[in-house]
């Protein structure tokens, strides 16, 4: 009961914060001109950022297959992808206590399947795309003029990236693999803190699969090229003139913003960071907020076959229990 309150109270929180963000970005345009703004788009390149989008979740989907295989996992990709496209359909519509990771977790769990070796998939998934996402963001603001950051900003970025880069050594060390195995030794006998160690053990074996980090690392590149282009192409439909650098330079970091759990599925965050954003490169307030609907509309129409899973669960029985 006590865990049930507690959720019900985060997801009113979240809701309240979903509600302030998208009445303060709707408040500085009126809805007649946003209306005017959005009907200019054509349906083709509303259909064609659809498309886009659901190709970049099928390769999401083949990545985490990749990186479940190699934690153990004998499944096919026609069994994951399910279980990836569920996740993305909570974390994008449900306002549940628990987020789209731990859904596709819990439903590709009942293949049978060792739990540790889900989890480390899920979390090399995860570290791989935002690890290869920052570096996209903070290459292209590079390329770019100073128009967003002054120097002490910059110097900020640079510093995250050493920590970044000295983390990831770390953690790839041979000293740090020691270690895990001394503490796996130590803590055979018990339960969570073994697992929790086998799932380390697993992330820490990816510096010995170079070939499958290499794939992964260009799967990533060719998910967020992917979704770069749908609002690159949505732009160009509402008449922004913009280069596609700079849109290689901010959608990492709203893509990065939205995974910030303050909101539900990031509504009302995604679009106030591409505001921001894009208003801060020139972009005037209309065209920023109309362009943020018209992705939001793209982004939940591509999201929908999640629907489709979820459906054809419950008609099998295989409710996924939001209450863990």
């Amino acid at each position: 009961m006590q865990t049930k309150s507690k959720q019900a109270l985060l997801v009113t929180f979240k809701l309240a914060i979903t509600i302030g963000l998208l009445y303060y970005l709707l408040s500085g345009v009126g809805l007649k001109r946003l209306h005017e703004i959005l009907i200019t788009v054509p349906p083709a390149t509303i259909l064609a950022a659809i498309a886009l989008h659901i190709i970049s979740y099928g390769i999401g989907g083949f990545r985490w297959w990749l990186l479940a295989n190699n934690a153990g996992l004998a499944l096919s990709f026609k069994t994951v992808l399910p279980s990836y496209y569920l996740g993305i359909f909570f974390n994008n519509f449900l306002p549940t206590g628990i987020g789209g990771d731990v859904v596709r977790i819990l439903h590709l769990r009942r293949s049978q399947v060792s739990t540790p070796s889900l989890i480390a998939s899920t979390v090399s998934d995860r570290l791989i795309g935002l690890s290869v996402m920052f570096a996209t963001g903070l290459s292209a603001f590079a390329a770019l003029k100073p128009i967003f950051f002054d120097n002490g900003t910059r110097v900020i970025l640079f510093l995250l990236a050493l920590a970044a880069v000295v983390s990831i050594w770390v953690f790839a060390s041979d000293w740090f693999g020691a270690l895990i195995a001394r503490l796996t030794y130590r803590y055979r006998h018990t339960r969570v803190r073994k697992s929790i160690l086998e799932i380390v053990a697993v992330l820490h074996d990816l510096r010995n699969r170079k070939w499958l980090l290499m794939k992964a690392v260009v799967l990533s590149l060719l998910i967020q090229s992917l979704i770069i282009l749908c609002y690159y192409v949505l732009a160009l439909g509402i008449g922004i003139d913009k280069s596609l650098m700079l849109f290689f330079a901010i959608i990492p970091v709203v893509i990065i913003a939205t995974t910030l759990p303050i909101s539900i599925g990031g509504l009302g965050v995604r679009e106030g960071a591409l505001v921001s954003l894009l208003l801060l490169s020139g972009v005037p307030r209309d065209a920023a907020v109309g362009l943020s609907l018209v992705y939001l509309i793209v982004f939940w129409c591509a999201s929908l076959p999640g629907l489709a899973v979820m459906v054809l669960s419950s008609a099998r029985g295989q409710r996924i229990d939001t209450s863990t």
